[in-house]
């Protein structure tokens, strides 16, 4: 007959101590347990302004949080808060609200453009303080009143805020978008030197959430809101190993597409008081469509061609909105001042946002190479 050793008796005892500490633990903790049908388990989160002046401000904070029942059915419910202080909005809301609202499960924040020209710190500092918060939630900006957003009906989503994570995380297949743009991202950017935060800026078209540009951030304030054409040229300066179309066109029937993956680097060298920064655009991809180079496949002196018309075409699209940035935003757009920093010294009292656009000559390199022609011209 085979006894039980004594290293399986230990492990039993071992459990059944454990287990009789766990329900020691539950009905003396005095927690409040509550099933998921009596919370509200929120989406997004959305912030906005009513009214700011030297005296007197009122924020409004809404969610767009889920409703589960027994039958397994689950809907969605935009509720709204209003106070003087963000922390206070929640103290408003369950007022009407029937359900408890917990933190941590929330997909993606979203900040009004009057709450972000007037300053995203009070949302910060509420949700730094908060441990529960969900730190890798995506963040943007929206153009118009936050209630009008949370409240849009999306086919076959069970709430706005599902659909906006997914068009901000897919939104890195092309236009060069990173996926910097998380409430961590913000975090990190927000108080440090050479850095500065930019979000997708989205609008309502047709009903239904689009990313129309990006708004680019000094300190904690929006300063400036970039089209879809200058964010597309942004993100290609600004980040590293991102994706985008590229078009040469001759004409509306000849043109040819460029799907290429993006490689940046930045050297700074400092004369006197003067930056000089060169910023090296290493692109690799394939061709989508060709109406221009017929035989590029196999042609050498077409494909030479291509690369150098279209290393052309992005160091002057570069170059143009370097200087729209140096002479019109006044704003590091492309976190140069962190390159600076590095190399010459932090907590200098510098102010990068100046020194880039008033003491820097910014040039840009380009080098272009074809992967993959496809199948060829039709």
């Amino acid at each position: 007959m085979n006894y039980p050793s004594a290293k399986w008796k230990l492990r039993k005892l071992s459990a059944i101590v454990f287990l009789c500490i766990a329900i020691y633990t539950y009905f003396r903790s005095n927690v409040d347990f509550l099933s998921v049908e009596d919370l509200y388990v929120p989406s997004a989160i959305g912030i906005d302004i009513n009214k700011f002046s030297r005296n007197d401000v009122e924020y409004e904070a809404g969610i767009s949080a889920y409703l589960f029942s027994q039958n397994s059915s689950n809907n969605s419910t935009v509720q709204m808060g209003r106070a003087e202080t963000l922390a206070r909005t929640r103290e408003n809301r369950q007022l009407h609200s029937d359900h408890k609202f917990i933190l941590g499960l929330e997909k993606v924040d979203i900040f009004s453009s009057n709450f972000a020209e007037n300053g995203i710190n009070p949302f910060i500092n509420v949700t730094f303080e908060n441990s529960n918060i969900n730190d890798t939630s995506n963040a943007c900006v929206f153009h118009g009143k936050i209630e009008d957003l949370l409240k849009a009906k999306i086919d076959n989503y069970p709430s706005v805020g599902d659909f906006i994570e997914g068009l901000l995380k897919r939104s890195t297949n092309y236009n060069f978008f990173s996926d910097n743009y998380k409430l961590m991202d913000i975090y990190v950017r927000l108080d440090a030197e050479g850095r500065n935060i930019v979000l997708p800026y989205i609008a309502l078209i047709e009903k239904e959430p689009r990313i129309v540009g990006m708004a680019v951030f000094n300190k904690d304030k929006m300063a400036k809101i970039l089209d879809i054409k200058d964010t597309k040229i942004m993100n290609l300066l600004r980040e590293n190993n991102v994706k985008g179309m590229l078009t040469l066109k001759h004409s509306p029937k000849e043109n040819i597409d460029y799907y290429a993956t993006s490689k940046r680097k930045v050297k700074c060298t400092k004369i006197g008081d003067k930056y000089h920064f060169l910023i090296e655009l290493d692109l690799v991809g394939d061709i989508s469509a060709n109406t221009i180079f017929p035989h590029i496949a196999h042609d050498e002196t077409m494909r030479s061609k291509f690369e150098a018309d279209m290393i052309r075409q992005v160091e002057s699209s570069c170059n143009g909105f370097i200087n729209k940035m140096q002479n019109e935003y006044k704003v590091d757009c492309l976190e140069l001042g962190k390159v600076a920093a590095a190399k010459y010294g932090r907590r200098t009292g510098v102010d990068w946002n100046k020194v880039i656009s008033e003491q820097s000559q910014i040039d840009v390199k380009a080098k272009v190479k074809i992967v993959s022609t496809g199948r060829g011209a039709y």
